[in-house]
């Protein structure tokens, strides 16, 4: 080759070599940056609903509480107690429970008081009254307990209201002090959670926010299919880790239920057995890095010609 040819070829070579070692440089450094703030918004929005659902169960355990209270509601207790289930107070106390407590919750489907037998002694709904709690050895914990004192039962089927609803329980006292006379139940609709867990604000239009049991059954709705609540299994790495290793959440890059890979976050709740998901699928997650690498590719190829 000439020596023209050859210093040619230098001059190319010093001036393509730095543009691609400074565009792959920029490319890496700036696809990092951007998946780390997926990362971190993803496990932020998980942290955000995990706090939400918190206060609202917090919400509603005050309410059961509240309830708890109320002194013709132990009254009537006592009295049913000592008279027994034919007596007025029975009648009364479901007149209480449907104008007085029913309307000051939106989410209340019934209100069931158990007495210290463990059977209904008076309900909103008039075929729970005589039936035995489903539970009757937790229900002896539960009136072992002092006032204020309460207890969730997750999200269930319930035959006595033919649907799937969650349980905030509390202990009665009579009003002169002394041991538990009984408990309120409150059942809610647990369709509740789904609004919280329905406003995808941030996930985009793949994102979903759900919740899931130590038995990995979803107990919010799906935004893809129907009729998950307590069917759909969500067998996902990050239930596992939670489930089998107790570990405290995590935020990745996994299959979902549906086997497709998303971008996800998940947030243990130890005090519940419960674990909060955050998801979105990784196409739409990471569709601005797609457009970064046609950009970057774009801007050397640009630069490579003019140099050449």
């Amino acid at each position: 080759m000439s020596i023209k040819t050859k210093l040619l070829i230098f001059t190319l070579s010093i001036s393509l070599i730095p543009i691609s070692i400074i565009t792959t440089v920029f490319y890496i450094n700036t696809r990092s940056t951007l998946k780390n703030h997926v990362m971190n918004e993803m496990s932020a929005i998980a942290e955000s609903k995990k706090l939400h659902l918190l206060s609202f169960i917090d919400a509603k355990k005050g309410r059961a509480i509240d309830f708890s209270s109320d002194g013709f509601m132990r009254n009537s207790l006592e009295t049913i107690a000592s008279m027994g289930t034919q007596s007025d107070a029975v009648f009364l106390l479901n007149e209480h429970l449907k104008e007085n407590k029913m309307p000051l919750d939106p989410h209340l489907l019934a209100i069931d008081i158990v007495g210290i037998d463990g059977r209904v002694v008076s309900s909103t709904i008039e075929a729970s009254c005589g039936r035995e709690v489903s539970n009757y050895e937790l229900f002896q914990k539960l009136i072992n307990e002092t006032y204020g004192y309460t207890y969730i039962k997750e999200p269930h089927y319930s035959k006595t209201l033919n649907r799937i609803d969650l349980d905030v329980c509390a202990p009665l006292f009579p009003q002169r002090g002394g041991d538990a006379i009984g408990t309120i139940i409150l059942h809610y609709n647990p369709s509740a959670f789904n609004l919280i867990t329905s406003d995808r604000t941030g996930i985009g239009e793949t994102g979903e926010i759900y919740i899931v049991n130590r038995d990995m059954k979803m107990l919010t709705e799906s935004r893809y299919i129907e009729d998950a609540v307590l069917r759909q299994i969500v067998d996902t790495e990050p239930v596992r880790r939670i489930v089998e290793d107790g570990n405290g959440g995590m935020t990745g890059i996994y299959p979902d239920y549906r086997g497709v890979p998303i971008v996800g976050a998940s947030k243990d709740i130890p005090e519940y057995g419960w674990i909060l998901l955050a998801e979105m699928d990784k196409a739409e997650a990471f569709a601005s890095i797609l457009q970064l690498r046609i950009l970057t590719i774009c801007m050397g190829c640009v630069s490579s010609i003019v140099v050449i």
